[in-house]
């Protein structure tokens, strides 16, 4: 499950700019980067 927060800011000059929090929570058993580590 991920979460974005996307926010507009002002960068001066009469222009904007968009600013992106990325999140995420893993709700997984086991691990998945690298095969040394079972999934359950």
């Amino acid at each position: 499950m991920y979460e974005n927060n996307y926010c507009d800011v002002d960068a001066g000059n009469y222009t904007r700019k968009i600013i992106v929090f990325v999140k995420g929570l893993d709700f997984c058993g086991g691990r998945y980067d690298t095969p040394r580590h079972p999934l359950y």
